[in-house]
């Protein structure tokens, strides 16, 4: 493809800047695990994976996690919504797990589109971990691993106390 085909595409969704926040920081202090993204050019295809992550995925993750927030939608039945949302979810975590095959969605090396879908992907599978774990998803399932055990994550996703007022 060339560049004007993916002219119609956002580069960086919004919700994309977001997740990327934090690997962002890391990313300029030299963080050699994935030091390559930097200068890395973002193709056609990786502009589309990371829209449709933004997109119908963020969409389907919103309301299979929090189905509570969409009454109107569920009809009244909101676990079956929920099902319902994960079954959508799930069919595109299948295009992913066959993207795999490399161990990164472009490749041997991580990409963009590998940085801005992960926490995405990350908090599905946290909604239902067993679910998510029972899964026939190995590629997926280790490519998320890995990225959880990466010295990126840990400086990312340190843990704090929880914050508490004392009076």
């Amino acid at each position: 493809m060339t560049t004007s085909a993916c002219q119609h595409l956002n580069p960086l969704p919004t919700r994309t800047f977001a997740a990327l926040a934090g690997q962002t920081r890391v990313l300029r202090t030299g963080d050699k695990e994935f030091a390559h993204l930097r200068s890395a050019p973002t193709s056609c295809a990786m502009q589309a994976l990371i829209a449709q992550c933004d997109g119908s995925f963020k969409q389907q993750l919103d309301r299979y996690k929090y189905p509570n927030r969409y009454p109107l939608e569920s009809g009244g039945d909101v676990q079956a919504f929920a099902l319902a949302q994960r079954f959508e979810a799930a069919s595109w975590l299948q295009t992913l797990e066959s993207r795999l095959s490399q161990g990164w969605l472009f490749g041997p090396q991580p990409s963009l589109a590998d940085m801005a879908t992960l926490p995405f992907v990350r908090q599905f599978a946290h909604t239902d971990a067993a679910w998510f774990a029972a899964q026939p998803w190995p590629q997926l399932q280790a490519w998320l691993a890995g990225f959880e055990e990466s010295a990126l994550f840990k400086s990312v996703m340190m843990k704090h106390k929880p914050w508490s007022e004392t009076v």
